[in-house]
């Protein structure tokens, strides 16, 4: 039971640990031309005589929530789910598949065994009643 413990602590301390705020920054240099145009990229200017400034953006991009982390124990567990259920649905499938191909079998088997009649060139027949009792005696 310890042992758990210390091991839910420890992932919990890793976990948060690597998934502190991650800053970064990028570098921008703007620069205006001799046309009075303003450019800004992420590489500084030609060596052309016009002056450069040079101005740093911070990365205001949230860092990723707990949800977001493929690698968490929640979306494996989900993951996971969703395997185990498309799974069982692609077993259902293919034996209901097996049970119709059995079934479909089975009733071909059934007409195969039926004799066939040809009741083309036959005369009909008719099937009369005996009777059971002869008319005119009471």
């Amino acid at each position: 039971m310890k042992r758990v413990i210390f091991l839910a602590r420890a992932l919990t301390v890793i976990a948060l640990a690597a998934g502190g705020p991650a800053v970064s920054a990028a570098t921008v240099h703007t620069w205006v031309d001799e046309d009075g145009v303003r450019h800004f990229s992420d590489a500084p200017p030609g060596v052309d005589g016009s002056e450069s400034q040079l101005i740093e953006i911070r990365d205001t991009r949230p860092a990723p929530a707990a949800g977001d982390d493929p690698s968490s124990i929640v979306n494996q567990w989900a993951r996971a789910r969703e395997e185990r259920m498309e799974r069982e649905r692609l077993n259902l499938e293919r034996r209901e598949a097996r049970r119709a191909a059995t079934q479909t079998a089975a009733e071909i088997a059934a007409l195969e065994r039926e004799p066939e009649v040809d009741e083309r060139n036959r005369a009909p027949a008719f099937v009369l009643p005996y009777p059971t009792r002869r008319l005119g005696y009471g």
